[in-house]
Order: C-alpha cells, then sequence, then structure tokens
C-alpha cells in the first residue's frame, strides 16, 4: 500500500477542517436567527437535559449569574468541559490521518472523551430529573418549532 504523501495528508485535512468550520458556522447562524438546534425541545416542547446550557453559559459569559443558574445551574461545570471534548473531537477528526472512525483516534484520548462524555451526561440528566421534581426553579421553558 502507498504511503499517503504530505500533500494527500495536507489537503485531507484542509477538507475537513472546512467541513467542520462550515458547520459551525451553520450552527452559529441559528443561534444568530433565534431558531432552537434542540430536537427535543423544538418538536415535543420537553427539554432536554442539555437544555438552557447554552443560555446560561452565555448569562456566565456577561456576568449574570442569577440569570445563568436560572437557565441551567451546571453551567460552570458543564460548558468547559464540553467544550474541550469537542474541542478534542473536533482536533481527533481534523488531524487523523486515514479515515474518520474513532479507530484512527488515540485510544487514551478516545477512552478520556468517551468518559468524560459519559460524566456529562450523568450529572445532567440527574439535574434535569430533579427540575422535573421542582428543584432550580423547575423545568427551563421551551418553545415549540411550530
Amino acid at each position: 500500500m502507498n504511503e499517503p504523501t504530505w500533500a494527500s495528508r495536507f489537503t485531507a485535512r484542509l477538507k475537513r477542517g472546512s467541513s467542520v468550520a462550515l458547520a459551525l458556522g451553520a450552527l452559529a447562524g441559528l443561534f444568530v436567527v433565534g431558531v432552537t438546534p434542540c430536537p427535543v425541545a423544538g418538536l415535543l416542547g420537553l427539554p432536554c437535559p442539555g437544555c438552557g446550557l447554552t443560555r446560561a453559559s452565555v448569562a456566565m459569559l456577561h456576568g449574570d449569574w442569577a440569570l445563568m443558574l436560572r437557565w441551567h445551574p451546571l453551567a460552570p461545570l458543564l460548558a468547559p468541559i464540553v467544550v474541550v471534548l469537542v474541542g478534542l473531537e473536533v482536533g481527533g477528526f481534523v488531524w487523523r490521518d486515514g479515515d474518520v472512525s474513532s479507530a484512527g483516534s488515540p485510544l487514551l484520548l478516545s477512552r478520556l472523551t468517551t468518559l468524560g462524555a459519559l460524566l456529562v451526561l450523568l450529572i445532567a440528566v440527574g439535574v434535569w430529573l430533579a427540575r422535573f421534581a421542582g428543584a432550580f426553579g423547575g423545568p427551563v421553558p421551551v418553545a415549540r418549532w411550530w
């Protein structure tokens, strides 16, 4: 099997990086026009475990801690974890040589991101269930798409 050249690896990374940039730009555009990208909230009208996390992170960045706690009380913990995990996966996707399956990523990084994502999920589901029971001001208000 022929070893890929530097130019072919660079071109592949450039294509993957461009696709990530395009996807992130499209997602940012949804936020600018006010479209809720959460399919659970948009279709069912029910908040998902991560509902309010983006709005809470924005409030946190603006220094509005009371509003941040209303949208999602775990934003100071979950937002940085999510940013790091997504960054690691996007970086692995862009810089990985060969196929884009997880088999191409370093084993330790793959296990760390999987464990981190599981931890984030468990914490968010715990708070989500507590909010339905009335804790933290109750469930996050959401709007349907129609």
